[in-house]
C-alpha cells in the first residue's frame, strides 16, 4: 500500500500462454499487464470431456516427433474452472527414433483412415524385364530417407541367392519411385519387394509388390510352319505348328482367309500410325497410349449419382489408373480428372465429369494402357510399351525426330455389314473410320487411334497421334 492506493499483483501458474486482460468497471480501478505469459515451445493441449465417472484414464497422444522431448501435465475442470495440475513422471520423455515405414502405392492416400495406403504397384514392362513403382513412407521414422532397396526373386521368400534375393539400393537424390528390372527370364514368376532406409536406424521392413509377383511375357511368336492341302472340290486343310507362348498359356489360334490382290502387296496393306511430340525442345517426362474398347475389368466401386467422386471398394485403383485415363461405369465412359489429384488416391478416384448412373456399386473397366514412354524414347523403347498391350497385335516400329510410325502387322478387317449389336461409331470413337471399315469382336480395332494420357508431360508439348496409312 503506498499512499493510501492498495497494488495486487496476479500470478497465473496454471493458465499458458498470454491471457485475457482481468476487465474493471470502475474508474477508481486500473488493471495493467505486468508480464505477458510465454507458452513453452511445442505447446498444445487436449481436452478430454467424455470422462465417465472412471477413476484411472489412459490417453495415447500421437503424431509426436521422434528424438523430440515432450513434458505433461493434468488438471481437472469443473463449473469452478480448472484445479492446480500435477506434473507427470518422469516429467519428460522422448519418443525414440525408429526404422521407416513400408513404402506405399504411387498416389498413396496420407489420410490416416486408409486402410494400407496401397503398395508398390509391379508391371509387365517386357518379356524379360518388370517395373516397379512405389512412394516414401508414410512415416519415415524421425529420420530423413536416405534411399530404398528393391528386392526380387523366383521365390516369395526372397532367398534363393544363398540366403538372399536379387537387390538393387536407388539412393534418395537418385529415385524416381521407379525401377525397371531387367535380364529377368521369359515365363518366369518373379516377386518384389521394397524397403526404405533413413539415416539414423536403416532399413524398415519390406512391402511386398501389388500383385505380389508378374511374370514377364510378350505375345507368342510365329506358328513354327503353316501347310495347305487339298481335301476335296471345296475345302482345303490348314496344318500348323505350335507358336512359343513367350511367357502366357495361348488360349487360341487365328486362321485369316483371303484372296491375294492382283497386284503387289497382294495381301493388304497394313494400317500405319504415327505419334509424334509437338515443341519436343520444351519438353520434359513421358506419356502413355492407351487402345482399343473399355473392357477390362478391374474391380468394383462405390458410386453416387451427379457425384464426379469414386470409391473402390477394398482395392487400389492407382495400381491400374493415371490421371486422364478413360474408365467405363455402367453405360458410360468418364476420364479420370487431372485436376483434381487430392483425390486420386487408394481411397478415391475423381473423375472429370459427374457419375451419370444410378448410385450404387458398379465394376469399373479400364483400357489397355502402356507402361510410361519417355518423350524421346527410342523406336524400341515405344515397341516394347506397346507390344504388350493386349489389345494390340504384331507391330513394328520406326522412329525420326521425336516422331513414330507405328505398321500394324497383324490387322483384322470387316465390313459395316458385318457389324453386331454395337455400332462402328460406338466402338471405334471416330466417326470418319466407320464409312468403310468397321469392327469385330475381337482384340484387335485397327482403325482406332492410339489414345495419349499427357499428365506426366512437362513443358509446351503434346503427343499427336495420326492415321498415317488406312489398312486395306
Amino acid at each position: 500500500e503506498t499512499l493510501g492506493i492498495r497494488n495486487f499483483t496476479i500470478e497465473f501458474s496454471e493458465d499458458i500462454g498470454p491471457i485475457d486482460t482481468i476487465s474493471d468497471d470502475s474508474a477508481l480501478v486500473s488493471v495493467s499487464v505486468v508480464q505477458a505469459g510465454v507458452a513453452p515451445e511445442n505447446y498444445t493441449s487436449y481436452e478430454m470431456d467424455d470422462i465417465s465417472g472412471a477413476t484411472e484414464y489412459v490417453v495415447e497422444i500421437g503424431e509426436l516427433t521422434p528424438g523430440q522431448s515432450y513434458c505433461f501435465r493434468v488438471s481437472a475442470k469443473n463449473q469452478m474452472g480448472w484445479g492446480k495440475s500435477r506434473v507427470a513422471t518422469p516429467t519428460c520423455m522422448t519418443p525414440p527414433i525408429q526404422a521407416p515405414d513400408k513404402p506405399v502405392s504411387y498416389f498413396a492416400s496420407n489420410d490416416v483412415f486408409s486402410f494400407d495406403w496401397g503398395q508398390p504397384t509391379l508391371y509387365v514392362a517386357s518379356s524379360t524385364s518388370l517395373v516397379v513403382q512405389w512412394n516414401e513412407p508414410y512415416f519415415n521414422g524421425g529420420s530423413d530417407i536416405v534411399g530404398y532397396s528393391v528386392e526380387w526373386d523366383t521365390v516369395d521368400t526372397f532367398d534363393s541367392q544363398d540366403g538372399s534375393a536379387f537387390v538393387q539400393f536407388i539412393a534418395v537424390e537418385d529415385c524416381l519411385f521407379f525401377f525397371e528390372i531387367s535380364g529377368l527370364t521369359t515365363g518366369v514368376p518373379v516377386y518384389v519387394r521394397v524397403s526404405a532406409r533413413n539415416t539414423d536406424i536403416g532399413f524398415g521392413e519390406p512391402q511386398n509388390a501389388s500383385p505380389s509377383y508378374e511374370i514377364p511375357r510378350a505375345e507368342p511368336s510365329t506358328v513354327s510352319h503353316v501347310t495347305v492341302s487339298v481335301t476335296s472340290e471345296s475345302s482345303l486343310e490348314i496344318s500348323f505348328g505350335s507358336a512359343d507362348s513367350n511367357g502366357a498359356d495361348i488360349d487360341s489360334y487365328r486362321i485369316d482367309l483371303y484372296s491375294a490382290d492382283a497386284a503387289y502387296p497382294y495381301d493388304g496393306v497394313d494400317g500405319v500410325q504415327s505419334i509424334s511430340v509437338s515443341d519436343p525442345g520444351s519438353c520434359s517426362g513421358y506419356f502413355t497410349l492407351a487402345f482399343g474398347p473399355t473392357d477390362i475389368k478391374t474391380c468394383n466401386a462405390t458410386v453416387v449419382s451427379g457425384s464426379d467422386i469414386i470409391e473402390p471398394n477394398n482395392c487400389d485403383l492407382t495400381e491400374l489408373l493415371n490421371p486422364g485415363d478413360i474408365v467405363s461405369i455402367g453405360d458410360h465412359e468418364y476420364i479420370v480428372s487431372k485436376n483434381n489429384s487430392e483425390f486420386f488416391t487408394d481411397l478415391t478416384i475423381p473423375l472429370a465429369s459427374p457419375y451419370e448412373g444410378l448410385t450404387g456399386v458398379e465394376t469399373i473397366f479400364v483400357k489397355a494402357t502402356s507402361q510410361r514412354i519417355p518423350y524421346n524414347a527410342s523406336s524400341a523403347e515405344v515397341w516394347e510399351a506397346i507390344e504388350n498391350m493386349p489389345s494390340v497385335g504384331a507391330i513394328r516400329v520406326e522412329s525420326e525426330n521425336f516422331s513414330w510410325n507405328v505398321t500394324f502387322t497383324s490387322d483384322e478387317f470387316c465390313s459395316d455389314a458385318s457389324a453386331n449389336a454395337y455400332s462402328c461409331e460406338e466402338n471405334q470413337h471416330h466417326d470418319e473410320f466407320c464409312s468403310t471399315d468397321c469392327w469385330l469382336s475381337s482384340t484387335l480395332l485397327e482403325s482406332t487411334l492410339f489414345l495419349p494420357n499427357e499428365y506426366f508431360l512437362e513443358g509446351d508439348c503434346s503427343i499427336i497421334v495420326q492415321q498415317e496409312v488406312d489398312p486395306v
